[in-house]
């Protein structure tokens, strides 16, 4: 799996973020967890070198319309896109460390089982 925060070009969550911590936790391989960031600017060759099953995307909002940049053809390159396997993460819950973490890890790997039958 790949966290996705931008498309263009395209950032990536790295080893030293939250949601990397939060992707271990719940039994998941984040294939960007060797960049020792937070968050890299990587190519989109780079994205479908690593060939992430499933990409997680992060949101302001609980919007249901997928973000545009998944209809563009050079997207098309990467497995999940083409999978249509994508999880959309929002709000505060995911944003940050705090209390709430434990909801955080039951959530998340919710939703991950939902995307990967």
């Amino acid at each position: 799996m790949a966290f996705v925060v931008w498309d263009n070009p395209p950032v990536v969550i790295g080893g030293g973020s939250y949601l990397d911590e939060l992707a271990g936790l719940v039994g998941a391989a984040n294939v960007f967890h060797d960049i020792a960031a937070a968050s890299a600017t990587v190519g989109l060759e780079t994205i479908v070198s690593r060939d992430p099953d499933l990409l997680v995307l992060l949101r302001d909002s609980a919007t249901a319309e997928p973000p545009g940049f998944l209809r563009r053809p050079e997207w098309r390159a990467v497995r999940a896109v083409r999978q249509a396997r994508i999880v959309y993460l929002s709000g505060s819950l995911f944003a940050r460390p705090g209390p709430r973490a434990a909801e955080a890890v039951a959530e998340f790997r919710r939703r991950l089982e939902e995307a990967m039958p």
